[in-house]
């Protein structure tokens, strides 16, 4: 059967909101959303801009899969954890 939990990263929905922030022009608004990420592991500020923004984001939504996808085959096996 299934699992019926539900789970994401508190970085999910930064990333979606950075994303938006981008795609609308708001490119201060898409590097605070970011910044707001990189301090929870103490990276350095974003500093760029334009497309760099974009690169960024892209590469914190790696991170973010990369550490969620041993957690989602934990959940589709039956494992507690």
């Amino acid at each position: 059967m299934p699992s019926t939990r539900i789970s994401f990263s508190p970085g999910e929905p930064y990333l979606n909101l950075i994303g938006a922030k981008y795609n609308t022009g708001d490119e201060d608004g898409a590097k605070d959303a970011l910044n707001i990420i990189r301090d929870r592991a103490i990276p350095p500020h974003v500093r760029s801009s334009g497309t760099g923004i974009w690169n960024d984001m892209v590469y914190e939504r790696r991170i973010e899969l990369s550490l969620k996808a041993p957690l989602f085959w934990k959940m589709q096996i039956g494992d507690s954890w």
